[in-house]
């Protein structure tokens, strides 16, 4: 007899025998912040119908009730999350997957499920046209971020657990850009409107954030109904010490900036500037 796949074991109830147990194995054990649930569709493994059926009830219910619980019923009970996938009526977060999807702003908490490359896991193959910049994944953490979303971001490791390098020096670009910026982005939340063309905005804890997707050429244009009064102050982040000179014109709020980015990076990675009342 042909066995599917090594460690396969015929049961009679999926959910309860399989999905459950493992469910349940990964709360008990490892106590997850997050809950994430994935691949409720269809797939033919070679179990059979008893082992994935077209349609069956995944009483996912009961396994949110049980991880909800485990994290409430302890002497300090802590905050858990359960994404979109787990086909019941209730989800702490949506989830957006994929490349070239037109994000929204949008009030509930979402999160935008990306690779750097096209493959979720490792691919020696990986097509170079398909693996995203480090400019590329910085324009859309502003994007996502603007739009009260999070970034999840995949990586595949090999077999014995590294990671390849053209994966880990994006990475390394992005820890660099935050350890700068990361105040624009960490426990902001999104203004009125997410983005004017290459222009994003975050609120931040006593500041309003500019984020140029690219590195404008000498000065920035921003609508005039961004918030800026006469005791604002606009600072480069990782930029001179002294405020930036801004003028309000016609056409909006012209920012007066450095012909060359002093904050280190290239011209084509984002930029911060963060507008404060001092």
């Amino acid at each position: 007899m042909e066995i599917p796949y090594t460690g396969y074991r015929p049961v009679t109830d999926y959910v309860t025998q399989y999905e459950h147990v493992h469910l349940k194995t990964l709360i008990d054990h490892y106590d997850p912040d997050i809950l994430w649930a994935d691949g409720q569709g269809y797939h033919e493994f070679g179990g059979g119908p008893i082992f994935r059926p077209k349609t069956w009830d995944w009483r996912s219910d009961e396994i949110l009730s049980y991880y909800y619980r485990n994290a409430a019923d302890r002497p300090h009970p802590k905050s858990v999350l359960a994404n979109d996938r787990f086909e019941t009526a209730q989800a702490d977060f949506a989830t957006v997957e994929g490349d070239n999807k037109k994000y929204v702003l949008r009030p509930d908490p979402w999160e935008a499920c990306l690779n750097i490359g096209k493959s979720w896991g490792y691919n020696e193959n990986e097509d170079p046209a398909k693996i995203k910049t480090s400019a590329q994944l910085l324009r859309l953490l502003a994007e996502v971020v603007s739009k009260n979303g999070n970034l999840l971001l995949n990586i595949g490791p090999r077999e014995d657990g590294t990671i390849a390098d053209w994966m880990s020096s994006r990475l390394l670009d992005m820890g660099r850009w935050l350890r700068l910026n990361g105040r624009a982005i960490y426990g902001s939340t999104p203004w009125i409107r997410a983005m004017d063309g290459d222009l994003c905005y975050t609120r931040t804890r006593g500041a309003f954030n500019l984020i140029p997707l690219r590195w404008p050429d000498g000065r920035l244009l921003v609508p005039g109904d961004v918030p800026l009064s006469s005791r604002s102050r606009i600072r480069l982040l990782g930029g001179p010490s002294r405020p930036l000179r801004w003028t309000r014109t016609g056409d909006g709020i012209v920012i007066d900036l450095p012909w060359r980015r002093t904050d280190g990076f290239p011209e084509e990675f984002p930029a911060v500037l963060s507008v404060t009342e001092w």
